[in-house]
Formats: structure tokens, C-alpha cells, sequence
């Protein structure tokens, strides 16, 4: 004995209408358990196994369909019932899509490759639709079909069934026999939501021995929205109801729940047809599908199926038949006939090799999927690499650079540096005021200068100035006290008048740049010549002509250096009036004097 599985599957929510703001009231605890998370209603269930939203068809198969389908290929009959509330997701569980294909052609397509093209082996399908507690044939243009119980071998249905050698023409029939029932309607209604459906698969299995013949089937069944059972009364007129079977339905359950014996099943067609799988020979699975964001009719639906939990089977094995004792042509249909007895023709052999061939074909489109999928894995990692090895590249050249810019920037800062403390040293050792702090570092910056070169360079300025303004002062306080207004000197009255006019054009002609005046050049009538060392010429000339030019500025004489001709001398040539050349020479002697 054993007992019916039940299964419940977590259909996602529908993404139909972005606006809708629904949530999911149902949590999925472990594999076996679930749980509302609405507060108003607070339960759990627990089952054989619990498939979440994301869970693939192809799970599914593996943990319900597979066992029963194995056990159909040693002689069992199975049967898988998929019920739940309307759009909860039965026929996509059932059929899929082309990512994810349902438990229908799984099983289809494993059956083909364990079994098709096998001589000993007939596979038959039969697609029947239930609406009104009328019987249609799926397969052969929606024709009337009817029970018959006079028919052996488990036969109850007047339909022929189709002949099915290769996995190609399985899958063509049951998709047309499921868009037929898709597209059916009843009143401006489709009949795929009312209606209930069967999908039969027949094997038959001959013994290499003796020949003798065994049947099993292994059916799918889907039952129409679960939310209508409840909402037909009990009454005659439940003959034109499209519901009648849901209703018997769930009287047999709840009968079968209770341990009843006299259960009528005869009472619908579904019933009828679900005999076997719920009380006889039959391994059976109830796969129940919800919706995640409804609560109180998912309730009602897996408090009715946790039912069918402790409804107890005894599966047991088909017996083999001998189809020539059993059967012969004068009793049976011929046609029928034909398709119990398996024999070795070219057409048989030729179906076996178009199903291998189909077989290799599938295999060798999913090695060429497989290649072209690694072989764009294997390019974009190539990419890859060489775009980071071309950016490593251009960061070693861009350091190389920016290194050798640094290394040519200190050695020209140290060169500089270098000479700025030697001038400093020397200015130090003289007269100048500025003196060299030890602290002073040399701060690099990033146009190749340095704060103490800029510094240095303003205190040498001002240390020239300084020399100049207090040679000036000197000259003026000597000219001052030496001078008595001797009638017999004109070189005395010259330089008096000089002063004079010096100072007069101090107060009218300020310079903005040295704060002293340019004396007026009057004449340039004198001219003086000075020898002096090419040593010292940079150094009376100073930084930029600094120094000549203040002294030009100051006495307002002509200065002219002579051209380098060799020699270790150079002339020095004054010109200008008396008192300008007089100051102009007493300034290049003292500067002189100074710098020795």
C-alpha cells in the first residue's frame, strides 16, 4: 500500500499590469512546508514537496514525474493530476515554454530516448477534453467520444488512438491537440478554463520470448479552476452544468479521505476516468498550483487537496497478454490489430533510424550551442586581456615619462640650487644683510622652480638696492661736506648745481621703480674710460643688468661695455656731463671695491 503524492508549486507573480502593487503572502519555509505570511490568516501546510517561484519545470519532472514514468516502462500505470484556481499556472506547468519546457514533453522526450525505435515497443496517444460531461477527441478534429465498457485491456474509451514513432510527430501532437483546446470557446468564453483535459500515453511492451504482450498508461490530467466547486448546489439541473465533474470530484476525495467503501465514481466522466489512478492500480501525483498573492480562496484549495495525502493505492504490475490467443481478426478491429502485432519490416527499421538520427541531430545542435557559446566566452576573454594589456603598456610608458620629466627637473634644481648657495655664500662673506637660514629647504613644485631660488633671487635684487642707495648717500654726504663754495672749483660748483637740479627733478619725476630720480643729462660732453676684469663684469653688470642700470638710473650717465676680443680686460665707457660721469665712476669703483 502506499499513498497518493501531493505537491505544491508557487506559480510567479504575473508581471501583466506594472501598476498593480501585489504582494507575495506566501513563504516557502523548507522543502516540505508552507507558510502565509498574512496576518489576518495565519496557517501552514505541510506536503510532500513545496516548489517555490523559481523553481524550473524541468525539477519538477525529476522529483514527481520520473519516479512514475520508470514505472511505467516495467509495466505500471501512472498518472499525474494537476488541479488549482484558475491562472495559478497548470498549463504552464504542464507544457512550458521553449526556456523551460513543461512535464508533458519532458517526459515525451525521455520516453523517446529510452524506448523509440524500439521493435518490441508501440507508443499511442490519445487527447481528450471534458466539458458538460461531454467527451471530445482532441486528436481527431474535436469528435464525440464515449465510454465503453465492454472493451478489454482498460480500453474506456470509443477514440483511436495515434501511433507515434518518433519524438518530432509526439511533440507536434500534443502542442496542436493543446492549441485546439486553447482556442476553443463557448459563448464568447474559452473552454480551456471550464473544461478538463487528458493526455494519455500507451505503452505497450512485448516479450522477446514468448511474445506475449504487456499495457501501460500513463496519463495527465488536468482539472479545470478549483475556486468552482463550491458554488454548484446538489440538483438535477447540474446535468448542463460545466462544473458537475469538479463537483463529484471533490465528493470522491473527501469519501476516499474518509475510508468510505461505497464511493459512486460514475456520478461525472471525470470521476469515471479517474477510477484507477485514485483508488486502483495507479502510482498517482496531485501537483497543485497557487497563486502567490491570493489567501483565503489558496486556502480553501490546499485544505481540500491535503485531503488526497491519506487516500492509500495498491499500484500493482500489468499482466503480459498473448495477443494471438486473445485476439484474432474476426473479433477485433484489424487496424487494431496491426498495431499489437510488431513486426520486422523496412518501415519499422526505417523509423528506428530516422528516431536515432533525430536523437544525434539533437545532440549535435546542443555541441554546437555549447562550442559557440565557449567559443564567445574564450573572444571576450581574449578582448579582455588585450585591452588590459594595452592599458598596462600605455601606464608603464606614462610613468617612464613623467619619471624622466622628474629626474631632468631635480637635476636642474640642484644645479640651480648649488649656485644660488655659492652666491649666497658669497654675499654672506661680504657686506650684504641677507643671511642664509640652514633650515631652508628646496621645495619643488611643478614648473621645475623652487621657493628658495625665488627668495634668493629677491634678496640679491635687494641687496644690490641696498648697496646702491647707501653708495648714493655716501657720494652725497662726501659731496656735501667737501664742497665750500670755492670760487676757484668749478668742478665743486658743477656738482652743486648737479645736486641742485638732482633734487628738484626728485620731487617732479619720481621713478616707480627704484625710488630715485633720474638725473637731466644736460651735455654729454665728457667721456671716462674704466678697466675692468672679465671676472668682475658679471658682477657689476648683475642679475639682468640690474646694477648698471640703477646706476644709469641714478646718475643719468651713458654706460657701454666693450665687445670680448680675447683680452682678460674690458673697457668700461662713461659718458655724460661732469657731475654724472663723476658719480657714474665713484659708483663702478666702490662696486668694485666691494665685490673684491
Amino acid at each position: 500500500m502506499s499513498n497518493i503524492k501531493v505537491y505544491v508549486k508557487i506559480h510567479p507573480l504575473s508581471q501583466r499590469d506594472p501598476k498593480s502593487k501585489k504582494e507575495e503572502q506566501w513563504k516557502v519555509t523548507d522543502k516540505h512546508s508552507l507558510q502565509c505570511m498574512n496576518i489576518a490568516h495565519p496557517c501552514k501546510f505541510t506536503f510532500d514537496h513545496v516548489f517555490g517561484t523559481k523553481s524550473p519545470n524541468y525539477e519538477m519532472y525529476l522529483s514527481i514525474v520520473k519516479p512514475i514514468f520508470e514505472s511505467c516502462l516495467i509495466g505500471f500505470n501512472g498518472a499525474i493530476i494537476t488541479y488549482g484556481s484558475s491562472s495559478a499556472g497548470k498549463n504552464y506547468t504542464m507544457l512550458g515554454t521553449n526556456m523551460d519546457p513543461g512535464i508533458l514533453l519532458a517526459t515525451i522526450e525521455q520516453l523517446f530516448i529510452k524506448i523509440g525505435g524500439s521493435p518490441h515497443h508501440t507508443i499511442r496517444f490519445g487527447y481528450i477534453e471534458i466539458y458538460k460531461e461531454q467527451i471530445c477527441d482532441l486528436l481527431n478534429d474535436r469528435k464525440p467520444v464515449w465510454i465503453d465498457q465492454n472493451k478489454k485491456f482498460d480500453f474506456m474509451l470509443s477514440n483511436d488512438e495515434i501511433v507515434v514513432e518518433n519524438f518530432e510527430k509526439a511533440a507536434e501532437i500534443a502542442f496542436n491537440g493543446s492549441f485546439k483546446r486553447k482556442s476553443a470557446k463557448d459563448d464568447g468564453s474559452k473552454l480551456s478554463s471550464l473544461s478538463h483535459s487528458i493526455f494519455r500515453i500507451t505503452i505497450e511492451s512485448e516479450d522477446k520470448t514468448n511474445g506475449n504482450v504487456q499495457i501501460s498508461c500513463l496519463r495527465f490530467v488536468h482539472v479545470a479552476g478549483g475556486e468552482l466547486m463550491t458554488e454548484v448546489p446538489l440538483s438535477d439541473t447540474m446535468e448542463s452544468v460545466s462544473n458537475k465533474s469538479l463537483y463529484w470530484f471533490n465528493v470522491v476525495i473527501e469519501g476516499l479521505n474518509k475510508g468510505e467503501k461505497n464511493i459512486n465514481f460514475n456520478n461525472s466522466v471525470l470521476t469515471a476516468l479517474l477510477r484507477e489512478p485514485l483508488t486502483g492500480k495507479s502510482n498517482t501525483a496531485i501537483i497543485c498550483s497557487i497563486r502567490p498573492d491570493d489567501v483565503e480562496e489558496t486556502i480553501s484549495t490546499l485544505r481540500f487537496i491535503i485531503q488526497a495525502k491519506n487516500i492509500r493505492t495498491l499500484p500493482m504490475r500489468n499482466e503480459m497478454y498473448n495477443v494471438r490467443t486473445s485476439f484474432s481478426p474476426a473479433s477485433a478491429n484489424e487496424a487494431n490489430y496491426s498495431q499489437l502485432i510488431h513486426l520486422d519490416n523496412p518501415l519499422k527499421q526505417i523509423a528506428n533510424l530516422k528516431v536515432e538520427n533525430l536523437l544525434l541531430r539533437h545532440d549535435l545542435e546542443e555541441e554546437r550551442a555549447a562550442a559557440a557559446v565557449r567559443k564567445k566566452w574564450f573572444g571576450e576573454q581574449m578582448k579582455s586581456a588585450e585591452f588590459a594589456y594595452l592599458k598596462l603598456e600605455h601606464a608603464l610608458s606614462e610613468q617612464q615619462r613623467i619619471q624622466s620629466g622628474l629626474e631632468l627637473k631635480i637635476e636642474h634644481l640642484t644645479d640651480s640650487n648649488e649656485q644660488l648657495l655659492a652666491k649666497l655664500d658669497e654675499l654672506n662673506n661680504g657686506t650684504s644683510v641677507y643671511t642664509h637660514k640652514p633650515s631652508e629647504s628646496v621645495v619643488l613644485r611643478k614648473n621645475g622652480t623652487s621657493n628658495l631660488m625665488r627668495e634668493s633671487a629677491k634678496s640679491v635684487d635687494k641687496h644690490h638696492l641696498h648697496n646702491e642707495i647707501a653708495t648714493g648717500t655716501k657720494r652725497k654726504n662726501r659731496e656735501s661736506s667737501e664742497s665750500d663754495w670755492s670760487e676757484t672749483s668749478k668742478t665743486q660748483k658743477c656738482e652743486l648745481n648737479c645736486d641742485k637740479a638732482d633734487v628738484r627733478n626728485r620731487k617732479l619725476n619720481p621713478s616707480p621703480s627704484t625710488g630715485y630720480t633720474r638725473v637731466r643729462n644736460r651735455d654729454k660732453s665728457e667721456t671716462c674710460t674704466i678697466t675692468v676684469r672679465n671676472a668682475l663684469v658679471g658682477r657689476l653688470m648683475g642679475r639682468g643688468g640690474s646694477i648698471v642700470n640703477n646706476i644709469r638710473n641714478v646718475t643719468g650717465a651713458s654706460i657701454k661695455f666693450s665687445e670680448r676680443n680675447g683680452e682678460p680686460v674690458r673697457n668700461v665707457t662713461v659718458n655724460g656731463n661732469s657731475c654724472a660721469v663723476t658719480k657714474a665712476v665713484d659708483m663702478i669703483k666702490e662696486r668694485l671695491e666691494l665685490d673684491n
